[in-house]
């Protein structure tokens, strides 16, 4: 399993990538994150892994570990 960030227009965006196979992007619903859909239980991660998937998740502008400006029209 890697995290990391990768700046988009000046803004860090941080994910979560594991496994290897077919690629898997999972997007966490509003006000929540890659931490708390995994404490929750809300994706199969393990399930998708040991099929042979590679799993993207990240967190989206504003939430979880990305940064993010108090602009709404950012």
């Amino acid at each position: 399993m890697e995290t990391g960030s990768l700046e988009i227009r000046g803004t860090r965006i941080a994910y979560l990538d594991e496994g290897s196979g077919p690629l898997v992007i999972n997007a966490h619903g509003l006000t929540q994150s890659v931490a708390a859909d995994r404490e929750l239980g809300l994706t199969g991660w393990s399930t998708l892994a040991e099929a042979g998937f590679r799993l993207l998740s990240f967190d989206a502008r504003g939430h979880g570990d990305s940064g993010g400006e108090d602009n709404p029209a950012d």
